[in-house]
């Protein structure tokens, strides 16, 4: 099996994965605190990808193509972050005027139980760090070689 089909069953494992594990919590008869929420729905992201990394790839670092950050880039970013935070919020603010958000509320109540550090990881740097594993790490480096364009747009599709 070429690397491409290799990749699209991952792929579509991970879809099904994710939606069956949202359905099990959903019908759940009684509600999960938020910590365990937000591990099993990251579990659910990255169980398929970290499958086939640990089998396929020879190491992890050549299956996500880890390359080295220069201080300009964390620069930039952290820039471009606090210079656009402003309009977010604004974006954030105006949605929440026509739509409920129950993971805002999910959030904000977490937020008063437990300490920063500990919704720093669970809200800001797992999700980040599993998300970028997934969508451009395993996806879209092992489609970068012999199809880009769908491998940007299933990668896109899925984030």
């Amino acid at each position: 099996m070429k690397r491409t089909e290799q990749i699209n069953l991952v792929f579509l494992l991970t879809v099904l994965t994710y939606l069956l594990l949202s359905f099990v919590l959903g019908i759940l008869p009684f509600d999960l605190p938020f910590c365990a929420t937000i591990l099993l729905s990251q579990f659910g992201l990255a169980l398929m990808p970290l499958i086939y990394v640990f089998r396929y790839e020879k190491n992890l670092k050549d299956a996500v193509s880890l390359n080295r950050i220069s201080v300009a880039n964390v620069i930039l970013t952290i820039t471009l972050t606090l210079c656009i935070e402003p309009f977010l919020s604004l974006l954030n603010g105006l949605s929440q005027c026509f739509v409920s958000t129950p993971a805002a509320s999910q959030i904000t109540g977490a937020a008063g139980q437990l300490s920063f550090p500990v919704m720093f990881l669970l809200v800001a740097v797992m999700p980040a760090v599993l998300e970028e594993f997934v969508y451009r790490g395993v996806f879209f480096h092992s489609y970068k070689e012999e199809a880009v364009v769908p491998g940007a747009v299933l990668s896109g599709l899925l984030f």
